[in-house]
């Protein structure tokens, strides 16, 4: 058996978003709890983003690749250090590149996946070891014969997981590991606003269900014309979502903030979020919100039903289901300021029981060990 010494960790990144949050605070966590060395090989597709805020403190490696080329050098080179004591943990994106590279390595690679494979949904991947353009491809059409070789296969909750074995049922070792995102030390409780301010924190792409949340809240506004509501993020959908706004009349109430480094601060401007996607494999910024004394709004599936108890911990809805969104977001408004408190002081001690960066490095230094002797 050969002692864990190097854990090296891969990510894709088309955006500034919640994976690229993870994939630093995995790092991060790892190299905080158990001085392992840790190695994130991060390609930048398409353009070079800047991740400097979530470097700061680190004390990992990050190794930053703008082609498919310099990835795969940057990559092998990264294998070859204690290759027998090395553990790879490679993402949906990229796993093509990374099994292929492994294999020649000899260093055992379990892949994860930040989306969650589905019959009806496709998400982007490269699909060959020698490719260097992400495509589309539904859950069917991924090469699970190549996962297979894949040590395990990791889904970001149980919806994820069910998602991964329902198309590799032979597979044998499918495991749910949830996020950990990182939280502020303090304890945090908001006093609401007399006038409710609600909150999107989002990619601005289509399967986030932006649009679904700005008309049930057009359906709010109408009852309540003094609410308002934030939408932190961008994306390619951003200019169909104003028009929409446009075309309900809600230029005053809807305010577009675009990517923001200083999400901490729009958090405590705000007194609750709405999460829109029935397909979330995780959720984090439910997290985040919780980690601020937000209680959340999300609906009743996949990875985000996970995360909140209805009544609880937050409000939930039927997925899909307009009216029983608006009566969510109507249950918000009307919360007391001791409704609020209590939710949210709930929410945040279950999200320190379940979704702790502590928990988050146990399990994958666990994981990555007992790859090491599989």
């Amino acid at each position: 058996m050969n002692a864990l010494k190097r854990i090296v960790i891969t990510w894709l990144a088309t955006a500034r978003g919640g994976a690229e949050k993870s994939s630093f605070e995995l790092c991060q966590s790892i190299r905080r709890r158990y001085h392992t060395e840790v190695a994130l090989v991060l390609w930048h597709y398409g353009e070079a983003f800047d991740f400097s805020s979530l470097g700061r403190g680190a004390e990992s490696e990050v190794i930053h690749c703008y082609d498919g080329d310099e990835y795969r050098r940057r990559l092998a080179d990264a294998l070859a250090v204690s290759s027998a004591s090395t553990a790879l943990f490679s993402n949906h994106r990229a796993f093509q590149v990374d099994l292929h590279l492994a294999s020649r390595r000899g260093v055992k690679c379990a892949v994860l996946f930040r989306q969650t494979p589905l019959a009806d949904g496709a998400f982007r991947t490269l699909p060959s070891p020698a490719s260097s353009e992400l495509v589309y491809r539904r859950g069917a059409e991924l090469d699970w014969g190549a996962l297979q070789r894949a040590t395990a296969l990791i889904g970001l909750s149980d919806f994820g997981a069910r998602g991964i074995a329902s198309f590799a049922p032979q597979h044998p070792r499918v495991v749910r590991i949830y996020n950990g995102p990182s939280m502020p030390g303090e304890n945090i409780a908001i006093t609401p606003r007399p006038v409710r301010r609600f909150l999107i924190v989002s990619r601005l792409i289509s399967w986030k269900a932006i649009d679904f949340g700005i008309t049930a809240f057009s359906h709010l506004q109408r009852r309540y014309p003094d609410v308002h509501l934030q939408i932190a993020g961008d994306g390619e959908e951003e200019p169909r979502l104003r028009q929409l706004v446009n075309d309900l009349g809600l230029s005053k109430q809807v305010a577009f903030l675009g990517f923001r480094d200083d999400i901490q601060r729009v958090y405590q401007s705000n007194d609750c979020l709405l999460h829109l996607s029935g397909i979330e494999s995780f959720g984090r910024v439910v997290i985040e919100a919780t980690n601020h004394g937000l209680p959340a709004v999300v609906p009743q599936s996949a990875g985000t039903g996970e995360l909140v108890i209805n009544g609880h911990t937050g409000l939930t809805f039927r997925p899909d289901d307009l009216a029983d969104c608006v009566r969510a977001l109507e249950c918000a408004y009307h919360l007391s300021g001791a409704d609020y408190i209590r939710l949210g002081a709930t929410a945040r001690r279950r999200a320190q029981a379940l979704f702790n960066s502590d928990r988050l490095a146990e399990e994958y230094v666990g994981l990555a060990n007992s790859m090491l002797v599989s």
